[in-house]
């Protein structure tokens, strides 16, 4: 007995039927936020039901002729500064994240315009002849992230995104400045307890 015939690893579900994709099946993979829909219900709904990217690639005259794409709404951190929100047009999801960051800030939530923008999740991952890939997809959380990119066919090695890793990076920041204080303060009660010392054994002597 194999340990996939001992747990059942649940896939990923169709958001538009709520119901699994199963293995084998070649899901529609949404181009916006990479969610994956059964063939039949995005034929049938006629866009992603995650954003509501369209079933097929809007031409630039669909969109804005000015423009030559979709529109997405980004929220981005550049170091130093606050979070901010910016709106790029681009043929994808992958071209709007390059354009956004071309300059050097990091893309933290996306989704198109008008609607709920999904954080970013960066992966490392392994295929199934296990070559090592990267990559990104959007989802509400990492838990979903983990089953949109296990519906890739890859297994996640590391999963993150930009605004969890910058949270942790300054709570740990601000742990090791903690530690380097304590330190500090009891090596300074030490010395002051030496020194304490030894004017009680000079005092006690002179008694």
């Amino acid at each position: 007995m194999t340990l996939e015939e001992t747990v059942k690893v649940p896939g990923p579900r169709c958001p538009f039927c709520h119901e699994e994709v199963p293995r084998g099946l070649r899901p529609e993979v949404c181009a916006a936020c990479h969610a994956l829909h059964h063939p039949e219900c995005l034929a049938e709904h006629g866009a992603c039901a995650g954003c509501g990217t369209p079933a097929r690639p809007q031409d630039a005259s669909d969109s804005d002729p000015a423009s030559g794409g979709l529109a997405f709404t980004a929220f981005v951190r550049e170091p130093g500064k606050i979070e901010e929100q910016r709106t790029v047009r681009a043929p994808s999801l992958d071209e709007a994240i390059r354009a956004l960051e071309a300059d050097g800030a990091t893309v933290v939530r996306i989704g198109l315009e008008d609607t709920p923008p999904l954080t970013l999740f960066r992966y490392r991952a392994v295929d199934d002849a296990g070559a090592r890939v990267h990559g990104h997809v959007t989802a509400c959380d990492r838990d979903e992230a983990h089953l949109r990119i296990r519906g890739l066919g890859l297994f996640p090695t590391s999963i993150r995104s930009a605004g969890v890793s910058s949270l942790f990076g300054a709570l740990r920041l601000r742990e090791e400045q903690r530690v380097i204080a304590v330190v500090v303060a009891l090596g300074l009660l030490s010395s002051l307890l030496a020194v304490a010392a030894v004017l009680l054994i000079e005092l006690l002597r002179g008694g």
